[in-house]
């Protein structure tokens, strides 16, 4: 769902932009609107900006996603992108 978000040109930058694609980094620009397009997805039409980074921080211990320390809504994909 965020890399579908962040290589479509309707929601990348207004909603999610990358910080270095190389190095799989990204900002939420906009969490209240991802939050509600997560919510669509997973037919959840309450979702929160809390519950959006709630799901993010689950995928901390999957080795998918981590936070980037010192910097407000930014995180990295474990793996990097071509």
């Amino acid at each position: 769902f965020l890399l579908s978000c962040l290589d479509n040109e309707e929601f990348n930058p207004s909603v999610v932009e990358w910080v270095c694609k190389e190095q799989g980094v990204f900002r939420l620009t906009n969490a209240r609107v991802l939050a509600h397009l997560w919510g669509e997805k997973k037919h959840k039409p309450n979702m929160s900006e809390e519950n959006l980074k709630r799901s993010l921080r689950y995928y901390y211990g999957k080795k998918i996603l981590t936070k980037v320390q010192g910097q407000r809504d930014v995180y990295k994909f474990y793996f990097n992108l071509p």
